[in-house]
């Protein structure tokens, strides 16, 4: 959303960041001065959140660069007195606390101008972490022989842990032999048994489990059990099992319903149903696509969907425009995004499309949160692993405008990882089939289990050190000729969520009337 321009009388002179200089220049270099341009572009348009956005991107890059961190403690002032006229006071402690990290006597002033309290210091280790952080240290070499690991927990009768290992071999591009494949069979056939006999199954999802078991009867040799054990999971998998609570009485004007990881505010509680049931649905797949686990990651506190009955409902409520279909909201902890405050969804319940690709697309923002270590995950990535949840057309959609366009219509590699938000003048259209298709080279190169870690590592220590470290590619000048001459290979075999089908609501079955709620 655009947001409109203001001055602060108070602000210092930004000085103009020089282009380029002539020659080779490490690729830290070229992300930094990209950054401060383009915070310097979203500052003149008044957006001081997508330049805060931008700096603090790279900020394990800059070496102390004093007119990076000038820049960036004008971003945090214009944005503070921005949150300030919209009334955000919950965002505002978290900017005023990084304020003062810069410039102290200033946030000092400005706390005490608008009566904010000091806010409490954030703890020293994260609540909240992805599980393959905590299993994997930072430092992981890529060359990691996972199929022998494998071989050792499962000679030990590990079988869940020589289940993981499998995988990430496998998502890693380390051939597996045939031995190993039955192996990994057998440990998913277990895994896959117990959860089943487990008497809480509300951690699983049973079309999660039936992916899983298709995926180990290709691996395994006709053992008997198999087929009762899938004639199970089909079963089960036709009623997910999802348990949604109701609140009979209304909140203010909002109905209020509930599942494991989830809470709805609606104003009709067979959509609202629906729409938690396909979320939990989507939370597991991604614990599952990403990371290979079968069991759903659980949350401090569940995620907040507002299903606004239309557009204009929705704009009145967010201030967004009310051709917007939705959009999501994360809240980090100041020190380390791993651990994740807060997710909202705001989204319309008019919505054409609205199971089949709005509710997967916002949910894969919110369940992949906190998951790629202690930075959120950059703009492209985290649009592009969305977009992996949308129906093949539309993937395709953003794929034929980038294949289609002039070279000189592209956006350069060096701007695309360092965009933070779709301003006016970008091509949406041109960056989101950017971002998909790079991710999707990626995935095709060396598996998901890498492209993960490189997302998590380029969190620590910088997409450049990280990139060298999983694929090999010294420069961006490397992926960038590497990623382009992959541009022209249509027998690629994309990949994808494998979202359950749910059956879409059409705006004319709303009963939009005072009767609206069951």
């Amino acid at each position: 959303m655009r947001r409109k321009r203001f001055l602060l009388s108070a602000l210092l002179p930004i000085s103009m960041i020089v282009g380029l200089v002539a020659g080779e220049e490490a690729p830290s270099s070229l992300l930094v001065q990209q950054a401060l341009r383009e915070a310097q572009v979203h500052l003149q348009r008044g957006e001081p959140g997508s330049a805060v956005r931008v700096l603090e991107r790279q900020l394990s890059q800059i070496n102390g660069n004093a007119t990076y961190l000038d820049l960036l403690a004008v971003a945090y002032e214009q944005y503070l007195a921005e949150l300030q006229r919209l009334g955000r006071s919950d965002l505002m402690p978290t900017y005023l606390e990084r304020l003062a990290i810069l410039q102290p006597a200033r946030a000092a002033w400005l706390r005490q101008t608008w009566g904010i309290p000091e806010a409490p210091k954030s703890p020293a280790r994260p609540i909240i972490r992805g599980r393959l952080d905590e299993e994997i240290t930072p430092a992981i070499d890529p060359s990691t022989d996972w199929n022998q690991l494998g071989d050792e927990a499962f000679a030990q009768g590990r079988y869940q842990h020589a289940r993981m290992c499998y995988w990430r071999a496998a998502e890693s591009q380390q051939t597996p032999s045939k031995l190993r494949l039955q192996r990994w069979a057998y440990c998913s056939w277990w895994e896959i048994s117990h959860l089943m006999q487990a008497s809480e199954s509300s951690s699983c999802d049973w079309a999660v489990l039936l992916e899983e078991g298709r995926a180990a009867q290709q691996r395994s040799p006709d053992w008997p059990f198999v087929h009762r054990l899938m004639s199970e999971l089909q079963r089960r998998q036709a009623d997910p099992g999802y348990r949604v609570h109701h609140r009979p009485e209304p909140l203010d004007s909002w109905y209020l319903a509930e599942s494991a990881h989830f809470r709805i505010y609606h104003c009709n509680a067979q959509l609202a149903e629906a729409v938690l049931r396909c979320a939990e649905h989507v939370h597991a797949l991604n614990a599952w696509f990403w990371f290979g686990e079968l069991t759903v990651p659980s949350w401090e506190r569940p995620c907040e969907i507002y299903l606004h009955p239309d557009g204009t409902s929705f704009s009145r409520a967010t201030g967004v425009s009310p051709s917007v279909p939705g959009f999501s909201t994360l809240v980090y902890d100041t020190a380390d995004a791993r651990r994740v405050l807060r997710r909202r969804m705001d989204i319309r319940a008019d919505v054409p499309d609205l199971l089949t690709r709005l509710v997967p697309h916002e949910t894969t923002h919110v369940s992949l949160a906190g998951r790629f270590g202690p930075r959120p995950l950059p703009y492209w990535a985290d649009e592009a692993l969305a977009l992996l949840a949308e129906p093949d057309d539309r993937r395709q959609f953003f794929r034929e405008k980038v294949l289609s366009a002039p070279r000189e219509h592209l956006i350069p590699l060096e701007k695309l990882l360092t965009i933070d938000s779709v301003s006016p003048d970008l091509d949406r259209h041109m960056f989101y089939g950017q971002s998909l298709l790079l991710a999707e080279w990626l995935l095709a190169q060396r598996g998901k289990f890498t492209f993960v870690r490189l997302l998590q590592d380029a969190s620590r220590y910088g997409f450049q050190p990280a990139l060298q470290r999983y694929y090999g590619l010294s420069s961006l000048h490397d992926l960038a000729i590497a990623f382009r001459s992959s541009n022209n290979n249509h027998s690629v075999s994309f990949p994808k969520l494998p979202i359950a089908h749910y059956r879409d609501f059409h705006p004319q079955q709303l009963p939009l009337s005072s009767h609206w709620n069951r």
